[in-house]
């Protein structure tokens, strides 16, 4: 085993920043001489590169209204005010107060939030902003999880009919434009913008005491090889139930091989390369290909069968409270979370971990894939009435373009890399994860299709598959179609 390390090697991390701005949030370096110094300063980015904004474009003051939702950085408190009013010394909030300031003195506005503490209300909020035509705010952020309900809703503008706004910048993610496109209509956007999506990525923590113990090779070389598989997943997880307490039973005191939510077995069908949802032109249908069934009923008869102790779907055994405690308290070999949960890991865990992708299905297949958590990202959205388009699109595009070197360089930097991660092998693994983030709208948007396979999961009978699925392929399709045409209404 390699010597474990505190921190990444500088070139390592600079190399990874820049990945992660190329590929992880759809952004490319750019040139941002001067936009940070070290006395926390902000000083005004050079100009060429915000040459979509025409010469003299001010606007006197003006106030840009965003609400924002419940935007997390982690699943605990340690929340970041989307406009901070000054430097706090957070390595976070510092980085997005520079990014609001430089986009308020580049455009001459005022750019202020509002909190709804209550994320779930949000697609509420914004429908009665817009029947009471009271102009509460001209954008809005929040989780994927509720903001695709004000979108099926047809309460959001399309982005593309913004004529001051470019979803094909480099600071916007493609992967977010192409999921969620209907037929030349885009009401959600996400990027360099919004400073939590690379922590909703889902991965495989792995306990390395727990594998040393146990005489279990870190994966590391399997997956630079291309050979970590599912097969190699169960070789690893199986079998490995220990009745801690000897009471004869499995429960919080006891130790397993792997725990997972009810997402364990979508996440392992993403990750074979499967879509839950398949795209014909402008039709859109919750796949049931006779692969994607194969493989769910061998997800589920090899690793999530309700009898095998081995591998637990929290909900199903404990609940999510107690089923998520036992991978920092030492009593799992491995545990499928979004990767966020580094942050909490590194300041309350004693064992050693690391981070892996999801695995493949076998060894033909070419790549990894990693399914983005809804219910973790945040997206931007522009609310039906809107008054002045032109100025928000404005506002949006240059907070994304400076956000790159403060928010993500942040984020990544300081964050993930300088302090959650404690190998280099790590480092080497978030590089090929952001790569390989996927963003499905049958996973983002409730339709039902992800849910069947949430509840497939939970429910660890491989049998019922094909009777459940009969039952409601015709439902969640009408509900696609219905939720498709919402989306729409706002050509």
């Amino acid at each position: 085993m390699k010597t474990r390390k505190t921190i990444l090697s500088m070139a390592l991390i600079t190399a990874l920043s820049m990945t992660i701005a190329a590929c992880g949030n759809g952004s490319a370096p750019i040139n941002t001489d001067g936009i940070s110094s070290d006395d926390g300063s902000v000083t005004t980015a050079p100009a060429d590169g915000l040459s979509f904004i025409p010469e003299g474009t001010n606007y006197n003051g003006e106030e840009v209204k965003i609400m924002y939702a419940h935007v997390l950085m982690s699943d605990s408190e340690n929340e970041v005010t989307y406009t901070p009013d000054e430097l706090d010394g957070d390595i976070i909030s510092d980085a997005v107060y520079k990014r609001t300031t430089m986009a308020e003195e580049k455009l001459g506005v005022k750019i202020t939030s509002e909190h709804l503490k209550d994320y779930g209300t949000l697609p509420k909020v914004i429908e009665q902003s817009i029947m009471a035509d009271d102009n509460r705010f001209d954008a809005v952020v929040g989780r994927l999880q509720v903001m695709v309900t004000a979108s099926s809703n047809g309460h959001l503008l399309n982005l593309k009919n913004i004529k001051t706004l470019d979803l094909s910048n480099q600071w916007w993610d493609p992967n977010v434009n192409d999921c969620m496109d209907f037929g030349g209509v885009q009401n959600i956007a996400s990027g360099d913008i919004n400073y939590c999506d690379d922590y909703s990525i889902n991965v495989i923590f792995f306990n390395k005491k727990l594998f040393e113990a146990y005489g279990i090779e870190e994966p590391y070389q399997l997956v630079r090889d291309g050979t970590w598989t599912f097969d190699k997943l169960l070789e690893m997880q199986n079998d490995a139930a220990v009745d801690l307490n000897g009471d004869g039973k499995y429960d919080e005191n006891d130790e397993y091989g792997m725990v997972s939510s009810n997402l364990y077995v979508v996440q392992m069908l993403v990750g074979f390369g499967n879509k839950v949802v398949i795209r014909d032109n402008d039709e859109v249908v919750m796949n049931r290909s006779q692969k994607i069934i194969e493989q769910a009923i061998e997800v589920v008869d090899k690793a999530a069968k309700r009898d095998n102790n081995s591998v637990i779907i929290e909900e199903r055994k404990m609940g999510y409270e107690k089923g998520d405690a036992l991978f920092p308290n030492g009593q799992t070999r491995m545990y499928l979370a979004p990767m966020g949960q580094m942050l909490k890991y590194r300041q309350t865990m004693e064992d050693p971990f690391g981070v892996l992708p999801i695995p493949k299905y076998d060894e033909s297949q070419d790549n990894y894939y990693s399914a983005v958590n809804q219910y973790w990202a945040s997206c931007v959205s522009v609310p039906l009435n809107c008054k002045d388009t032109d100025r928000i699109g404005y506002v949006l595009e240059t907070m994304g373009y400076y956000s790159p070197e403060t928010v993500t360089k942040a984020v990544i930097e300081k964050s993930i890399i300088g302090k959650a991660t404690r190998d280099e092998e790590t480092g080497e693994m978030l590089e090929l994860i952001f790569k390989s983030k996927v963003f499905d709208p049958g996973l983002v948007y409730e339709w039902g299709a992800n849910r069947f396979w949430y509840d497939i999961g939970d429910a660890g009978k491989s049998d019922i598959i094909m009777s459940r699925l009969e039952k409601k392929y015709d439902n969640i399709n009408a509900r696609i179609s219905e939720s498709i045409a919402g989306i729409k209404s706002q050509q």
